[in-house]
């Protein structure tokens, strides 16, 4: 396989698998929920929706974020040569945490710490299935 298949392919498998790790918790909620308003509603497509919500609104913010900051970080890592799984890791991890807070500033809005955590549990998660996908070609 070729270097940029592999990357592509990582970088789908990293994207999904932070996106299920900060939305899907939240499906706990959104699915039954869903299923109760659905009877109410009577739109499937409104109820499918408003189900996947927190999978979609943590899309919004893995794949951007993994695009224009965690390749750049990746490559830069790698051209420093200190390319290991709990360097990335840990670096994704504090871009995960201070991404919250960089947003709440920019809205001048407050910033909750235990979202701050959530997202640089996220961001780890992240960069973990990347790092461990890629592991067999570094």
């Amino acid at each position: 396989m070729s270097e940029a298949k592999a990357l592509t392919s990582a970088f789908g498998k990293a994207v999904l698998t932070g996106t299920l790790a900060g939305g899907g918790p939240f499906l706990i909620i959104t699915v039954p929920y869903g299923f109760i308003a659905g009877t109410i509603i009577s739109s499937p497509a409104q109820t499918l929706i408003g189900m996947s919500l927190p999978l979609w609104a943590t899309a919004a913010l893995v794949v951007p974020l993994s695009l224009f900051i965690g390749l750049p970080v990746h490559f830069v890592i790698r051209r420093l040569d200190i390319w290991y799984m709990p360097v990335l890791v840990l670096v994704a991890g504090f871009i995960g945490f201070m991404t919250p807070w960089v947003l709440a500033y920019l809205w001048q809005g407050s910033v909750n710490a235990g979202l701050c955590l959530w997202a640089a549990g996220v961001g780890a998660i992240t960069a973990y299935k990347w790092a461990s996908a890629l592991s067999r070609i570094y």
